[in-house]
């Protein structure tokens, strides 16, 4: 690593909203990096636990580490203060119940050079989901490689990237509030619209931590779900266009990036048990009115050799509710 690079600040930015089970892992990964010139934002959201105390003892023990307190307003507006905070010339963003090995930072700098944003890859349990080093022009997108960063999901998350401060704050760009789902997407993707080139890693030295004895988030219904959805797939239709992607290719990426959202919302509403069937009726209705949500449905029809899917989309697609409804409820577990 040049001299040059070593000198760059970076601000890693960390939400915490009742943490106090993962946070020690947590902070103790970030002050342990092997790059040593950071900034650590731990933004308290209104937490209810211990946290807050955890915050303030390790601010006592490391100056590096700054606490920012504000009432509990969400994920967004304590990702948006830290960007307002932070003084790196880099920004990377940590989720307080996950954790990083300790050569993250320093190869996320390393790695960067010319480009304008680096994504790797990250560790779900035992499961290392990993890209193919490669740098992409964003004026220039093709290539399986670049599929791969859409299709797998690499692109949603905002904790496996680095960010240039500069990109952020000229562009005004900022974590939508107004929602509750899809806002790392939106970052991302108005990111990367702002840039010149981003660089894979193969490495994964992210830990995302999955509680599965607490209700998450991704179990809720939403009813602005296929709105949201359909800003994520005009993100990337325009950074596609924007970066003049092969048409087959890029239709490709569209379908297999969004079907799972899209799906995953169909079987949240037939198997929901506090929803009357009429209400369900209205979703259902909603989204194969929704142009960009049949295209995918039909596409995804015609490819797909798993038998839940083919079914479930064939019987949305005519309209067969109480079937479908039946079959996730009564058949498939």
């Amino acid at each position: 690593m040049s001299y040059y690079t070593m000198q760059q600040l970076v601000s890693i930015i960390v939400p915490v909203y009742n943490a106090d089970k993962y946070l020690s892992r947590c902070i103790d990964s970030i002050i342990k990096q092997t790059y040593s010139n950071l900034e650590v934002l731990l933004i308290d959201d209104g937490s209810s636990d211990k946290s807050g105390t955890i915050c303030r003892e390790y601010a006592d023990i490391d100056n590096r580490i700054k606490v920012i307190n504000q009432s509990n307003q969400g994920v967004s507006k304590a990702r948006n203060r830290g960007l307002e905070e932070a003084s790196g010339e880099f920004i990377c963003f940590v989720d307080s119940d996950d954790w990083i090995d300790d050569t993250h930072i320093e190869g996320l700098v390393a790695s960067i050079a010319e480009n304008d944003c680096i994504c790797e890859g990250y560790i779900r349990g035992n499961t290392q989901s990993i890209l193919k080093a490669k740098r992409v022009d964003l004026l220039k997108i093709d290539g399986n490689d670049v599929a791969v960063f859409f299709v797998n999901g690499f692109i949603h998350p905002c904790w496996n990237k680095l960010f240039k401060k500069s990109i952020i704050e000229v562009n005004n760009i900022r974590f939508p509030t107004d929602i509750s789902i899809s806002e790392d997407s939106l970052f991302c993707l108005e990111y990367l619209s702002c840039s010149h080139s981003i660089a894979f890693s193969e490495r994964a030295n992210y830990h995302y931590w999955v509680d599965n004895s607490v209700s998450s988030l991704s179990k809720k219904m939403y009813p602005n779900a296929l709105d949201i959805y359909g800003k994520v797939y005009r993100g990337i239709e325009n950074l596609l266009r924007r970066g003049e992607c092969q048409k087959d290719l890029a239709e490709d990426i569209l379908v297999k990036t969004i079907f799972p959202q899209i799906y995953n919302t169909v079987i949240k509403i037939v198997r929901a048990d506090n929803m009357r069937f009429q209400e369900k009726k209205v979703y259902l209705d909603k989204l194969i009115n929704t142009e960009y949500a049949v295209r995918t449905l039909r596409r995804t029809y015609l490819d797909t050799h798993i038998i839940a899917e083919k079914i479930s989309i064939f019987l949305v697609l005519h309209r067969q509710y109480r079937l479908l409804e039946f079959l996730w409820r009564r058949i498939i577990k």
